[in-house]
């Protein structure tokens, strides 16, 4: 929860920090798909489009890479793009799997001379990687 009020352009210091989410940079592999674990081949499996999102690229060779985006009001969870590689010397797999659009459910544009907002859940703990964007116009 964070309170907001207009000051004086005089009265003004920053003391503001910005959060960004925790990235896992450990190397996950993706090799099983619906139809179980791809055989020997040069190919990844179809990563497929995540619902309410889209997929931009369909070369599912070794090497390619494919992007992912959101449908408006829905913010990305995962990796926004994939690249497909050789696993164990028999496998072809994408390095993370496909992310999935989840429905914005905090943020908001705000205005006035004070106010208050609070996160998801609030006084609870959030739910993991939510993206929440206030915009505060002060006049």
């Amino acid at each position: 929860s964070a309170p907001y009020q207009v000051k004086k352009a005089i009265d003004f210091k920053s003391r503001g920090f910005k959060l960004f989410p925790g990235k896992d940079n450990s190397n996950k592999f993706s090799i099983l798909n619906e139809g179980g674990i791809k055989t020997a081949s040069n190919l990844c499996p179809d990563p497929g489009e995540p619902e309410n999102g889209k997929r931009i690229g369909s070369d599912f060779s070794l090497g390619s890479t494919v992007q992912f985006s959101c449908d408006e009001d829905y913010v990305l969870q995962g990796a926004k793009s994939i690249t497909c590689q050789r696993i164990a010397e028999v496998f072809a797999a994408w390095t993370d799997h496909r992310p999935v659009c989840k429905v914005k459910t905090c943020g908001s544009n705000l205005q006035g001379p004070s106010g208050t907002f609070t996160s998801p859940n609030f006084p609870f703990q959030y739910d993991s990687n939510a993206q929440c964007v206030w915009v505060i116009t002060a006049v």
